[in-house]
């Protein structure tokens, strides 16, 4: 889609070397990826594949394989777009989600990575909310933008179509959302440039998510802070999940697509979330829990519960499906689960509902 960008105009003087940076004072590691294997993890992580609707909604010119384009090698992962023809398109390239396997709402998340070079790509380390409609997850049905949708980092490479310079030492961070809860799409986007490529070395992409706003961080260093308190932005209070992609063309980055950019590889070292709090790694008393998830229709519920690192622990669907209409299955969740911290999706009468729950004894 179309962005106007808010330049940074004061040149932000960042050294690679701060890419050391640590997570703030009091967050504890929830989960991370290294990309230390020699394939993706399936547990965390599923490849989205073939063209999508409308070229993955932004008319993209790539067939995203199922793993072809990913490499593994000196402890990072290696996302490749190449020029070749499948599937109807003449570009192949990698995106991958940890959609209904890795969730959460709040955090520090960190992505250390290495950007491609070359005319014609449109990379992304982006979040969506977890209910965003998929029909490869059962239950989801959250349109974009109502979802919500957050960048920690997005590039068009090649020349850059708002500044007239050069993209690849550019890159800007983005939320995304629905125009007073529930119209067409709005954003508030942030571009940073830097001082070279970003393909020359790793750099850390962070983004600090709290109740009140979105902090954003690059090699360690804040450039920009939107305030997510506005009775109308909901979809940045819930669960979330992230997703990696490298697009070629589409309707941000436009088709001038220099064929000596191919193949073209974006590296990735590690991906990390951070939350408030020490073992569980996760503040819940911080977060309130909703106090009633009352059942609309029990004969097609379904209850499953998540530990803090996104692993399903327990699946309730056949015990709720025998309550009934009007019940509250919070009430039950308790006496059924250890103690710890955990998150519960309820699935019910076409709605999405995942909140934490603090199990006591």
């Amino acid at each position: 889609m179309k962005k106007s960008i808010a330049l940074i105009f004061a040149a932000l003087l960042v050294s690679a070397t701060a890419a050391l940076a640590a997570p703030p004072d009091g967050y504890g590691l929830l989960w991370s990826d290294e990309f230390d294997g020699t394939a993706l993890d399936t547990s965390l992580w599923t490849n989205d594949v073939g063209t999508g609707v409308m070229g993955w909604g932004n008319q993209e010119l790539e067939y995203y394989t199922d793993g072809a384009n990913l490499q593994f090698a000196d402890g990072a992962l290696a996302m490749i777009a190449k020029q070749e023809a499948m599937g109807g398109q003449s570009y192949t390239s990698a995106r991958f989600t940890s959609q209904g396997k890795k969730f959460f709402t709040y955090g520090y998340i960190e992505c250390k990575m290495k950007a491609a070079k070359g005319a014609g790509l449109w990379n992304a380390v982006w979040m969506l909310g977890e209910d965003f409609q998929n029909a490869n997850v059962p239950g989801t049905m959250t349109p974009w933008p109502q979802c919500g949708e957050v960048e920690l980092y997005e590039q068009r490479t090649g020349p850059q179509q708002y500044s007239g310079t050069a993209g690849d030492d550019y890159f800007i961070s983005t939320c995304h959302y629905a125009a007073n809860g529930t119209g067409g799409p709005s954003y508030h986007s942030q571009g940073f440039p830097y001082s070279d490529c970003l393909c020359k070395d790793y750099h850390l992409y962070a983004v600090q998510w709290d109740e009140t706003s979105f902090k954003y961080f690059f090699d360690g260093q804040q450039f920009w802070e939107y305030p997510i308190t506005a009775s109308y932005l909901t979809c940045f209070h819930q669960d979330m999940f992230m997703l990696f992609n490298m697009a070629v063309g589409g309707n941000y980055q436009g088709n001038d697509i220099d064929p000596t950019t191919f193949p073209a590889t974006m590296y990735v070292d590690y991906i990390r979330v951070y939350q408030k709090g020490l073992g569980v790694a996760k503040n819940v008393k911080n977060q309130a829990a909703r106090s009633s998830f009352v059942l609309v229709n029990p004969a097609t519920a379904q209850l499953k519960v998540y530990d803090v690192s996104g692993r399903q622990i327990a699946d309730f669907t056949s015990k709720v499906r025998t309550m009934k209409a009007g019940q509250n299955v919070m009430k039950m969740l308790p006496a059924s689960l250890s103690t710890g911290a955990y998150v519960v999706r309820l699935v019910d009468n076409g709605r999405t509902m995942s909140e934490k729950l603090v199990a006591t004894r």
